[in-house]
Order: structure tokens, then C-alpha cells, then sequence
């Protein structure tokens, strides 16, 4: 299924040294087509420092790998859920990777 963002890979670039203020693009070095600019969303993000901001930056720009990863491992993990050999914590995961993969499409 075509998902609804933009397409991946994503890069975190920031706008200069030392700056607070990132875009997540989805060309390398490419400030003026980014995918989402973190500096007007550096509050909402709860950063208090640059490390922080760096560190939200780079998990940002990492959404489109983890949900493509989180993706595979649900239908690695169903057919054990279907046959009944999953056990009560791989369970628990795969109902919480699906939860994850439902919040990321907008589904909630």
C-alpha cells in the first residue's frame, strides 16, 4: 500500500553550527524541500538543548526505516500468533508494534 508521507529516506540537516533549528529532508542537504522543519516545532518536541534537538532530529528522520522494520516484523511475528506458539510478552509486542504502525498512519 502507498503510504500518505513522503516517501524515505529521510536526512536530518541542521540549518548551521551549533544551531537548534533543523529540517528533516528527503534529499540529502536540501533545506528547501523538507519534510518537516523542527524549528518551529522545537517546543512541542520538549528539546532543551542542542544534544537534544540533534538527538530528535535524527530519530525524525528515521521514521521511514522504523516503520518499514516495524512493518516486517508484524508479519514475521502473525503467523505465530495464528498457529497459537506465541507466548504472552511476543504477544504484547506485536500488539504494540501494531499500535505504533496504527498511530503513524493516523489511524487512532
Amino acid at each position: 500500500m502507498a503510504e500518505k508521507w513522503t516517501a524515505g529516506p529521510w536526512y536530518a540537516t541542521p540549518f548551521g553550527k551549533g544551531s537548534r533549528a533543523w529540517n528533516i529532508t528527503a534529499t540529502p542537504g536540501n533545506v528547501q524541500g523538507d519534510v518537516i522543519n523542527l524549528a518551529t516545532a522545537l517546543g512541542g518536541l520538549g528539546a532543551r538543548t542542542e544534544e537534544q534537538t540533534k538527538a530528535n532530529a535524527y530519530l525524525a528522520s528515521s521514521a521511514p526505516d522504523l516503520y518499514r522494520e516495524l512493518e516486517h516484523l508484524v508479519l514475521l511475528i502473525e503467523p505465530h500468533e495464528r498457529d497459537g506458539s506465541l507466548n504472552i510478552p511476543g504477544l504484547a509486542t506485536l500488539n504494540g508494534a501494531r499500535a505504533a504502525l496504527a498511530k503513524a498512519r493516523g489511524d487512532q
